[in-house]
């Protein structure tokens, strides 16, 4: 079996690090959609999603009144949840309490659960998952097995959960998960893609379950819809510069008086 058999071809990125690409839509006849971006999915994920990990694993930022609990919306190929082990694992003191990761993609799911617990999967997929890891770790003295390792024992104490409910199921997780979050990225596929996930009514309602009164999101996106759902739920907006020519992505945090991105 290779990544074709579940819906998706692996592409090369322009940092090395590999992505999927959906091999159809359901939309219209726009071409299917790419996780990342063409220029690199590792580099795009540490510059917009890595300060939020480094921030609040950091021991004067829970005493400001953050949590160590996060909520990543889009599994996809594992490069935030790798990514927070990493952090996790560079910083001792710290304990996470909660990792939630959204997938609507049960292949997804599964494929990326087999790779941690190292269950038999198929090899192409095996060494994608591998190559993930790697730029993940590049630049640290830390190994594939202790993020394994890592997630491993995250998911054996419940404290990291995969689910695939978030949209039209909304009330159903908000029922099941009372927690509310401190860190939220939100690399869903974009509205051509998934349009319920970026509309205005869907974000308030999702900002109002699951934002915490001290919280820090980031996203990919720089939408009309996203912007004024994060001024209705109290949030400050940072307009950053986009990945590789992009226009512009998302930064924003509630709870503190000024951008923490000073910090990082």
């Amino acid at each position: 079996m290779t990544w074709k058999d579940f819906g998706f071809c692996e592409e090369t990125t322009g940092d090395g690090s590999p992505t999927l690409r959906l091999l159809q839509t359901s939309v219209g006849d726009k071409p299917p959609e790419s996780m990342h971006h063409s220029g690199g999915a590792a580099a795009e994920t540490e510059q917009i999603y890595g300060p939020i990990g480094k921030l609040i694993f950091r021991q004067d930022f829970c005493r400001q009144g953050f949590s160590c609990r996060f909520l990543s919306v889009g599994l996809g190929l594992g490069y935030v949840e790798m990514m927070l082990a990493r952090e996790s694992l560079s910083a001792p003191n710290s304990t996470l309490e909660l990792l939630l990761s959204f997938e609507s993609q049960p292949d997804l799911r599964r494929l990326f659960l087999d790779w941690v617990f190292d269950r038999r999967i198929p090899q192409p997929c095996q060494m994608t998952y591998d190559r993930v890891s790697h730029y993940v770790l590049k630049e640290t003295p830390l190994t594939m097995a202790q993020i394994k390792k890592q997630l491993q024992s995250w998911f054996s104490l419940k404290q990291w959960h995969l689910d695939g409910k978030l949209e039209a199921k909304l009330e159903e997780a908000r029922e099941h998960w009372q927690a509310r979050f401190s860190g939220i990225f939100y690399d869903a596929f974009s509205a051509k893609t998934n349009e319920g996930l970026w509309s205005e009514v869907f974000l308030v309602e999702f900002l109002e379950t699951f934002a915490d009164e001290f919280c820090l999101l980031s996203t990919y996106a720089c939408l009309g819809n996203l912007k004024r759902a994060l001024n209705k739920q109290n949030f400050k907006m940072i307009r950053r510069k986009g990945f590789c020519g992009k226009r512009n992505s998302t930064f924003a945090y509630r709870g503190i008086p000024q951008s923490p991105l000073d910090e990082v």
